[in-house]
């Protein structure tokens, strides 16, 4: 039994990581740019100390 949630585990694993190193297209480059640029622009000062930003798919076109 324990064999076989290993050989689960390592499957998730290897579905995550490849779902993960994939390349991003040209217009989610854009996009990322886009997002970059806001937030050096107008956001600077609040997010001056935070690793991460999260962004919602419907800020995409802003």
């Amino acid at each position: 039994m324990k064999t076989i949630k290993r050989i689960i585990f390592g499957i998730i694993c290897l579905f995550s990581i490849t779902a993960c190193s994939q390349k991003i297209d040209e217009a989610g480059k854009i996009s990322r740019q886009k997002a970059e640029l806001f937030i050096d622009n107008n956001l600077k000062n609040e997010t001056e100390n935070n690793k991460y930003i999260i962004f919602s798919v419907s800020d995409k076109n802003f």
